[in-house]
């Protein structure tokens, strides 16, 4: 990884754990200290299946994974009465932090998300998962689900 990729993810990095903590900041009413709230895991399962499918559709069309803005637009294109926002709209949302991490090539990303109590992740390389999460990986499919 060149030095300025590494600068960039530290960055975004940054940003998110920013933006995390401001969101974080502010107490659930549904919260406890002795584990994490079901509706915050069912928050980032629903958010990890949503940005995994259109990784399979950005991936079926281009042949490589994309970023948020790119897979938005891949979304976009394959339903654009569907959709209501973006996928970091959902995330903020949901008062998650979603970071994609993608190779040089767009061969191969990660998807971690954090928030509320939550820490999962999912990395494929090619349409194969390399590594995963306990939560929500069982709920990703192995291609493209396009909105209906």
């Amino acid at each position: 990884m060149s030095r300025s990729s590494r600068l960039r993810w530290l960055l975004v990095a940054l940003v998110a754990a920013i933006v995390a903590t401001t969101l974080l900041g502010r107490a659930s009413s549904g919260s406890s200290q002795a584990g994490r709230p079901a509706d915050a895991l069912t928050d980032a399962r629903e958010l990890l299946v949503e940005v995994d499918n259109a990784q399979q559709c950005h991936w079926d069309r281009h042949h490589r994974y994309g970023n948020v803005p790119e897979l938005d637009e891949t979304m976009e294109t394959l339903a654009p009465h569907h959709l209501i926002g973006s996928l970091m709209g959902t995330a903020s949302t949901a008062h998650l932090n979603l970071e994609i991490q993608l190779s040089a090539s767009g061969k191969s990303y990660l998807q971690r998300i954090t928030g509320r109590g939550v820490d999962t992740y999912v990395e494929r390389r090619g349409a194969d998962f390399a590594d995963y999460g306990a939560d929500g990986w069982h709920r990703l499919t192995a291609s493209c689900m396009r909105p209906k």
